[in-house]
């Protein structure tokens, strides 16, 4: 069972194709048909269990039929940008996400689990945009009380990152558009992430 401090825990075959993204239906990684896909953004503030979520959904997905994948979205936007050029880190966001996903698709990804923290309905939509269509998002918005965000932070973090998250966690909870735009709200601090990425799963209607 992973605690919300773990980080990025090791999981079986992560940084191959098939750890990335899953096994198709007969356990290949060959590039197939396009088809229709099924999306989950992880939503909520710093700390709050979005990675730790993602991989305990992708231990879930792991076991069932459906070709999947998963991608924490702040690993497309872990840039810092030229000065004096024009691209903004959102956008830089939004065009890698948009390739990613052309793969995926040709991949023959059926469900798609992300994670990143999104403030506003903004926001959601450039995602939405990114993704293609057909396209069904659900996003799920991860809850835990101030203090037990805190708490895992300390937990985890030390110095500035440390004050970094703990002002990040502040301005989520305060900032204008972050309330609202969840589809569905799973909160973390009363139960384990195992049973967490089950409400999720539960919540959403993806059978397993």
């Amino acid at each position: 069972m992973a605690g919300y401090t773990d980080g990025l825990r090791p999981a079986r075959a992560r940084f191959s194709l098939a750890g990335v993204i899953g096994k198709l239906p007969d356990g290949s990684t060959r590039l197939g048909a396009w088809r229709p896909c099924t999306f989950i953004l992880l939503s909520g503030t710093v700390g709050v269990g979005k990675t730790t979520v993602l991989l305990e959904l992708g231990d879930v997905l792991e076991a069932g039929e459906d070709p999947y994948a998963l991608l924490d979205l702040d690993w497309l936007a872990w840039v810092r940008p030229s000065g004096d050029g024009d691209v903004s880190v959102q956008q830089i966001l939004v065009d890698n996400l948009a390739h990613v996903c052309r793969t995926f698709r040709q991949a023959g990804v059926r469900r798609l689990v992300t994670a990143r923290a999104v403030e506003t309905v903004h926001d959601v939509d450039l995602i939405r945009a990114a993704l293609g269509t057909p396209v069904v998002l659900t996003v799920v918005c991860l809850t835990a009380r101030p203090g037990v965000v805190a708490e895992r932070l300390r937990g985890r973090d030390t110095g500035d990152r440390l004050a970094e998250h703990l002002s990040q966690m502040g301005h989520f909870a305060s900032a204008p558009g972050s309330l609202g735009i969840e589809e569905i709200t799973v909160a973390t601090d009363q139960i384990d992430a195992a049973s967490v990425a089950q409400q999720v799963l539960v919540r959403v209607g993806w059978a397993v």
